[in-house]
């Protein structure tokens, strides 16, 4: 905000949470350049990192902004301090790979070998997420010059680092991060549909007959579902919905803005006769997904009771009769 009051337009703020896959893929449509700017601390070292990692590994140029010591800890107290020193800590970002290079270098004596392989263990990975070859080959020269070590000892060890990536089945990334929680088909199929509904509320009506509360059963998908039904029903001039102003009061904000970003990256080609064969066959196959994992659930309770050494009749017959009911 600070940012656009001053004058600068082409920025935006990933609201105290790290950069994701697909915010990076959605910034890339409107350019292929980034400049990050992040708290001096190092709580915002970090949170840069791991936004850089992404915006590396979908090859966009990325520029770190460096705010002078003292000038501020971020831009909003750069601003209220001195613009120009702002402005001109955002002409003179550096390249984050030279970025990189300074901190990883800073206050270090490299004539020693634990102190190089420090160093090299530090830089590889992030060298090892550029996807152009000729890039990583400079950066790669780089380190080799200002080691003091042969190439070669730096692509063995590169080559170390993808094949450790690839046996934990992890990215290469220079900070640790919580792994996601795994989606099943089902829950990507119910984050699409609700995405669709809050992108194009017109659809609602036509299609809110189709859809069972009961496929809804995450918490958070749930709720969201519910408000998003609920809201819908209850508001006389279905012209007059506008989901951002309504979730700004709602403790589920956070999730209706990632949707509505991804939703703007999935759908916004979509036409009309595509969008509502886009519902009907996400609907349908929700159904299936949803038949198919209630009758696995259904059959293991089943086989579970039976297998009980005290087996409850009327439950058996009940789960059985469940069984028979999917569909």
């Amino acid at each position: 905000i600070a940012c656009h009051q001053a004058g600068m337009k082409n920025v935006v703020a990933s609201s105290g949470t790290a950069l994701t896959h697909e915010q990076v893929k959605l910034l890339k449509r409107y350019s292929p350049n980034i400049a990050m700017a992040f708290d001096a601390d190092k709580a915002g070292v970090a949170a840069a990192k791991r936004g850089i990692d992404i915006a590396l590994s979908e090859g966009l140029n990325v520029r770190a902004i460096s705010i002078p010591e003292g000038a501020g800890k971020d831009a909003d107290e750069c601003l209220q301090k001195n613009p120009q020193v702002w402005f001109d800590s955002v002409k003179n970002a550096k390249d984050v790979m030279d970025w990189f290079f300074t901190m990883a270098f800073v206050g270090k004596d490299v004539s020693g070998p634990k102190v190089k392989q420090q160093i090299a263990n530090e830089l590889l990975p992030l060298i090892g997420l550029i996807p152009y070859a000729v890039e990583r080959d400079y950066w790669l020269k780089q380190l080799s010059d200002r080691l003091g070590v042969d190439m070669t000892a730096l692509r063995d060890d590169l080559k170390r680092f993808e094949k450790e990536a690839q046996k934990s089945n992890k990215p290469i990334i220079i900070a640790d991060k919580k792994p996601a929680a795994i989606l099943t088909r089902l829950d990507m199929l119910l984050d699409r549909l609700l995405m669709i509904l809050m992108s194009h509320h017109d659809q609602i009506s036509r299609h809110l007959d189709s859809i069972k509360t009961e496929y809804y059963q995450r918490a958070a998908q749930a709720d969201l579902y519910e408000i998003i039904k609920n809201h819908y029903n209850t508001v006389s001039d279905k012209s007059m919905i506008f989901w951002p102003t309504f979730f700004d009061q709602s403790d589920h904000k956070e999730q209706f803005e990632n949707l509505k970003m991804l939703s703007e990256l999935a759908l916004a080609d979509l036409s009309e006769v595509d969008l509502e064969t886009e519902i009907r066959n996400t609907i349908l196959q929700i159904k299936l997904e949803w038949t198919k994992k209630k009758r696995k659930e259904t059959e293991q309770a089943l086989v579970a009771a039976s297998s009980a050494s005290n087996p409850d009749k009327a439950l058996i017959e009940k789960l059985f009769i469940d069984l028979q009911n999917i569909n």
